[in-house]
């Protein structure tokens, strides 16, 4: 592991979550709070983790089925959205602006992703449209 931070307990106080950076590659870890092995578990994040009260999520942003969490990646100044398995594994890119884009929030439905983005000189709340079909099929392609 090349460096590691903003971790996160599990409630039971059993597991922590990190980010770190692995061979130049971000995503975020799991290992056992008394000392286990750290696991990957997602490739990418920009959002720093943190647990649901109940511990059975970790907080990202969660799609409405479970079965997809969204987040912003960030690199200098520019952040852009990823979606990623829930499970684990690579993240497909949702938006590819110079401006900053953040905070996911999924509708109810699945279908479309609010967010924060500076694209009009000042934050501003957006909503862009998913073809869910188009999305999973990219993750899966991604994942193989």
């Amino acid at each position: 592991m090349d460096q590691g931070g903003f971790p996160t307990w599990s409630p039971d106080g059993k597991t922590i979550v990190f980010e770190n950076v692995e061979s130049g590659h971000f995503g975020l870890f799991r290992a056992a709070a008394d000392g286990g092995v750290p696991a990957r578990f997602a490739s990418f994040t920009g959002e720093h983790p943190k647990w649901s009260p109940d511990g059975q999520y970790l907080v990202v942003e969660e799609s409405p089925d479970g079965t997809l969490i969204a987040f912003a990646w960030c690199e200098g100044r520019n952040c852009d959205l990823w979606v990623a398995p829930s499970g684990g594994g690579h993240a497909v890119q949702l938006t590819m602006h110079p401006s900053y884009d953040d905070t996911p929030a999924w509708s109810p439905d699945g279908a479309k992703i609010a967010f924060t983005s500076a694209r009009a000189g000042k934050m501003d709340v957006y909503v862009m449209d998913l073809d869910l079909e188009d999305l999973h099929r990219a993750l899966r392609t991604v994942n193989k």
